[in-house]
């Protein structure tokens, strides 16, 4: 089990970087050859593998800053398709069943 940090660019990288956690990122020479459709697949595996491993899931973006039709917002309505639900604090995900 490990630690996930999701969230806008570039914050959720930052947030990974000073927890040591694991983050969607893919090299911006690679991301731009990708179509919509294979950068989507790569993310909702991230997710998955995440998912599979019971990762904590943490939020670098509070929600109240979510922008609509994000890569972020795909992902948290992704999550929430799987049964996460933002905790207390709104600061990470957790798994309700």
């Amino acid at each position: 089990m490990g630690v996930v940090v999701l969230g806008h660019y570039p914050e959720y990288i930052e947030l990974a970087e000073q927890l040591r956690a694991s983050c969607f990122n893919i090299p911006v020479e690679v991301w731009s050859k990708m179509s919509h459709e294979e950068q989507w697949e790569a993310n909702r595996k991230f997710l998955d593998d995440a998912i599979s491993r019971g990762d904590e899931i943490l939020l670098a973006t509070p929600l109240q800053r979510l922008h609509i039709g994000s890569w972020y917002e795909r992902e948290l309505r992704y999550l929430a398709s799987r049964g996460f639900r933002p905790d207390a604090s709104a600061r990470r995900l957790v798994l309700v069943s």
